[in-house]
Formats: C-alpha cells, sequence, structure tokens
C-alpha cells in the first residue's frame, strides 16, 4: 500500500521530493507522539558515542526507498515496482550474509538461496514486462 499510496502523492504534489517530505514530516509526527507517550528516556547520546557511525544511515536509505517507489510508480506500476524492491533486497541480503556486513554473522551462500534469488528477480522482470507490453 504505501508504494501506491506515496506514488499518488507524488503525482498531486507534482514533486517527488516534495512527496517524500510530506511522507516523513507524517511518520515524523507519529513517531515523536508515540515516543512521548511511551515516554522513556532515550540514549542518542550514548548511542552516538559507542556506535558506528553507519547505524544512523536507515533514515537516508528511507528517504531513497520513498523517493525511488514514488519515482517508478507511476511509470511502471506498483506490481512491477515491489517485485523488484524484493528482489534488489535478498539480493543485497544474499552479499551482506555472505560477507558478514554490518556485523552480521556471516552465512554461507546456498544453490537454494542463489536459485530463490533468481526465481524471484524472474519474477519480477516478467511483472515488469507484463506492464510494458500493457502500456
Amino acid at each position: 500500500m504505501q508504494a501506491a499510496v506515496n506514488g499518488r502523492l507524488g503525482q498531486a504534489l507534482h514533486h517527488r521530493m516534495h512527496a517524500v517530505l510530506a511522507s516523513f514530516i507524517i511518520g515524523t509526527i507519529f513517531a515523536i507522539s508515540y515516543c512521548l507517550l511511551e515516554y522513556r528516556p532515550t540514549q542518542f547520546v550514548s548511542a552516538a558515542k559507542t556506535s558506528p557511525w553507519w547505524i544512523w544511515l536507515g533514515g537516508l536509505m528511507g528517504v531513497f526507498f520513498v523517493w525511488s517507489t514514488i519515482f517508478a510508480v507511476p511509470r511502471i506500476g506498483v506490481v512491477a515496482v515491489l517485485p523488484l524492491v524484493v528482489a534488489g533486497q535478498l539480493a543485497v541480503s544474499l552479499l551482506i550474509e555472505y560477507f558478514g556486513w554490518f556485523r552480521t554473522a556471516p552465512q554461507p551462500l546456498s544453490t537454494a538461496k542463489v536459485a530463490g534469488c533468481i526465481l524471484v528477480l524472474a519474477g519480477a522482470v516478467l511483472f515488469a514486462a507484463s506492464k510494458a507490453k500493457s502500456s
């Protein structure tokens, strides 16, 4: 639903990054409200001092993800975008686990994992191709 809603928001605002900003403002308001209701002291300062710099990049990655769906959904449709997203996430996940990036426990590649990733990618390509033919 998020990709479809954000795609429409980008069209309504006539500017993709403005749609990203609107989406994140609303999400931020919700997150702040939740944190205030929960009221547990945050550990931002101590976490910033003791954690690796890259743990703070999730928000930036989220901006790129939302922007890319806002860009892609009106062009190729939700049914093509989401399988491509899943295929990309699976492929990168295999690399992250294989190499142990981001302090994850290294996991060996297996034929089943690689085949599953290829099958998801093939399905994503079929969805995208079906959208291209119907346009």
